[in-house]
């Protein structure tokens, strides 16, 4: 939660600094009941209370209520990755999703196979409100979009702004692989 991400940084700048809360409070001209308070998440800041404490500590309002990101979510690896097919009667083409929520990005990346001959979504298109990105790792892919058609081959790099239609076809006799990054977090 965001009060106990802001009792965290206060209670660490307080011993990295080897200050008593009572030091604390001189230095933030907060009383003393207030700053352990807040150390122990018993009181709700003010916005005022929450300038003077980022001031204290070098850094912006914002860094102060930004939860701390736990080391476990930066990682995913590739065994717990899973598996998700674009059609469930056509096992040709899927995409392993390779941030997945516990990340708390702002991107989704994906990587994408699409075996020869088949597409994403037989005949059917996407359509989000997000950009994506799409960069090729090896074959050449077809992408349909809007109603033109783009051919893209190894280490070309595509992208798709929102709300416009695509699609993308294997119409080689190879496999094709490919990374997409899409933004915001409403996927």
């Amino acid at each position: 939660m965001i009060l106990s991400s802001i009792s965290k940084k206060l209670r660490a700048y307080r011993k990295n600094n080897n200050l008593t809360i009572a030091q604390m409070a001189e230095q933030t001209q907060l009383s003393t009941a207030l700053i352990s308070q807040l150390e122990r998440d018993l009181a709700n800041p003010t916005l005022s209370v929450l300038q003077i404490l980022a001031n204290t500590l070098g850094i912006s309002i914002t860094e102060l209520l930004a939860e701390d990101i736990e080391e476990e979510s930066l990682v995913l690896r590739a065994s717990d990755r899973e598996k998700s097919f674009y059609n469930d009667s056509d096992l040709k083409s899927y995409h392993y999703i390779l941030t997945p929520e516990e990340m708390k990005s702002n991107l989704r990346l994906a990587l994408v196979h699409i075996e020869p001959k088949s597409e994403t979504l037989s005949g059917e298109f996407f359509v989000h409100k997000n950009d994506e990105i799409v960069f090729i790792l090896s074959g050449d892919v077809t992408t349909i979009y809007e109603n033109s058609e783009i051919v893209l081959h190894k280490g070309d790099t595509l992208r798709i702004p929102g709300n416009k239609k695509h699609r993308y076809y294997n119409k080689s006799k190879k496999s094709v692989e490919m990374l997409t990054i899409k933004t915001s977090r409403n996927f």
